[in-house]
């Protein structure tokens, strides 16, 4: 059975696919994302799973963004508007954490790599001359 997850979008009165995923919650994520910049007047998600052994499909909408919905949940988020900001907060201090632990990474490795680019340097330099002398 094979699963497949499309992004259609209504313009003019026409629906079309924009989009096919394999993932769900990345589809949905993409899904808003396009309806976001305001171009289609409806966005869905639809799941089709194909079976190739009884060589039937089945096609099921999982969600639908229309400027209605998206107006009910813009007004229960200004509610929940606290919540939002200490989770908002929250990230970026995760972020900023994490930040700092790839900058002092990011100075390990080059660090790292300086003295094994200086070592190989020497060796070339001074090997020849150690087998010459030999």
């Amino acid at each position: 059975m094979i699963t497949a997850f499309e992004i259609q979008v209504l313009n003019k009165g026409n629906w079309r696919i924009n989009s096919i995923f394999d993932d769900q919650e990345l589809t949905t994520y993409e899904a808003n994302r396009v309806f976001g910049h305001g171009a289609y007047d409806v966005a869905r998600v639809v799941r089709e799973n194909d079976n190739e052994s009884t060589d039937t499909a089945s096609v099921r909408t999982i969600s639908q963004l229309t400027r209605a919905v998206v107006k009910k949940v813009a007004a229960s988020r200004l509610s929940d508007n606290s919540i939002e900001k200490a989770a908002r907060r929250a990230a970026v201090q995760s972020a900023e954490t994490s930040k700092d632990d790839f900058n002092l990474l990011w100075w390990l490795d080059l660090i790292a790599r300086s003295v094994g680019i200086a070592v190989a340097a020497l060796m070339v330099l001074f090997l020849p001359r150690l087998l010459y002398e030999m």
